[in-house]
């Protein structure tokens, strides 16, 4: 989510990197009312979580799901041809420093 969340045009990864998604956990505990609270609270971040990559990225909703059934790996291709980032750079001579 930090990197997708980045500005259009500035998220980057190396040719060698990996980028891995996964679904929301969370290690509950206590009593019923709070472990019913802390799903509920869960179900809420999950919808924002999977929306905001919806939005964010060239993934369909099914794609997506399927994608978080378990932790999915991408290399720096497939990380750009999904939309979840803009560039592969070898260098920091690669990246545009946009404002200096």
């Amino acid at each position: 989510m930090i990197l997708v969340g980045g500005s259009k045009g500035c998220r980057y990864a190396t040719p060698n990197s990996r980028i891995m998604m996964h679904e929301i956990t969370d290690l509950t505990c206590g009593t019923v009312t709070d472990i019913k609270n802390y799903t509920e609270e869960l179900y809420r971040m999950d919808k924002q979580f999977k929306d905001f990559i919806l939005k964010k990225t060239k993934l369909k909703k099914a794609q997506l799901n399927e994608m978080l059934r378990k932790d999915y790996y991408m290399t720096p291709e497939e990380a750009l041809e999904l939309g979840f980032i803009d560039k592969i750079v070898s260098s920091f001579g690669d990246i545009e420093v946009k404002g200096w």
